[in-house]
């Protein structure tokens, strides 16, 4: 798979025509328990030109963009079978090389983002199984169990926890936003995430996963905030819950009060996850150490989870 980061860096030199084919978008794997991620990205960014000449900004067209200022006609958006569509040519074209034109001395707003018809899809970690347990798996149609080919581990493997399957991936904003002219600053940016989760067999079995997952970007020194839903914790307080709860010798307590019959549940920290000894930091943590939320999921077949969190930078 191509490097998340490599898709978030401005600054990429294509040729383009008016219309041109982008081949597709990425593919879409799934793990071992069925659950694949997308994920979508909005940016709206000010650029001032501190300068007397104009600058080409040449930008990443695996983002769509607009213009904002007059009648928002500078633009390329993507449509669903990978094509391109660039608005205003003259404006958004330089030697075939999409991108927007700064003026002298301009304060100008750009609306970068990656929706649903091109999310970025996110590699979720296989599910860990231990090597006496069999697993059920699609064939055609059919729902079948693998068995292990030993009977000398005994009738018992493990218990179930749920296993935290991806890991932020961090940019820095200097790297988002690479411009090489000095008079041409990113004055400040905001923006919105939104991670979605879905669990699809395609065979709609009346079966459910449990998981952990991280949030997917994070952003050092930008102020990240609007977790919806409420994270379950933080990565260390799920950390220490693993120890006290799963890799101990200690009693597992049971939840007192969780309702896995819907098709959906987010664990909320009041319910200290699944234990009353787990401790949960506080979300002041996540931009001073290497911390970050984590959500622990419950999740059908054919249902999924989005996840969205805030973010902004800009020049103190």
């Amino acid at each position: 798979m191509r490097s998340l980061k490599a898709f978030l860096l401005l600054l990429l030199v294509v040729s383009i025509v008016t219309k041109p084919s982008m081949g597709g978008f990425e593919p879409i794997k799934r793990n071992n328990i069925y659950l694949t991620g997308l994920v979508e990205v909005e940016l709206n960014v000010t650029l001032v030109n501190t300068g007397d000449v104009p600058r080409y900004i040449i930008v990443n067209p695996r983002y769509q963009f607009e213009v904002l200022r007059k009648n928002e006609s500078e633009f390329l958006y993507h449509t669903s079978s990978g094509d391109s569509i660039v608005g205003t040519p003259g404006q958004t074209l330089l030697n075939y090389v999409p991108g927007f034109w700064i003026y002298p001395h301009e304060v100008l707003r750009v609306r970068f983002f990656i929706n649903e018809t091109d999310a970025f899809p996110i590699d979720l970690k296989n599910y860990y199984q231990p090597q006496c347990t069999g697993y059920g798996y699609i064939e055609g149609d059919v729902l079948k169990i693998k068995i292990p080919p030993t009977i000398y581990t005994g009738p018992i493997c493990n218990v179930m926890y749920p296993q935290l399957l991806n890991f932020p991936h961090y940019l820095d904003p200097k790297a988002l936003f690479d411009i090489k002219a000095f008079d041409v600053v990113v004055y400040n940016y905001q923006g919105i995430v939104k991670f979605k989760v879905t669990h699809n067999t395609t065979l709609n079995i009346p079966t459910r996963v449990v998981f952990a997952i991280a949030p997917p970007l994070l952003f050092p020194g930008a102020k990240v905030y609007g977790y919806s839903p409420a994270p379950t914790m933080n990565y260390t307080g799920y950390i220490e819950y693993l120890q006290e709860t799963f890799w101990s010798t200690g009693e597992i307590n049971q939840p007192s009060s969780i309702d896995i019959q819907n098709e959906l549940v987010i664990y909320d920290i009041s319910q200290d996850l699944l234990t009353s000894k787990v401790k949960i930091n506080t979300a002041k943590t996540v931009n001073t150490k290497i911390d970050y939320p984590v959500w622990v999921v419950w999740l059908g077949d054919g249902s999924s989870i989005e996840i969205s969190y805030k973010f902004k930078w800009g020049v103190n």
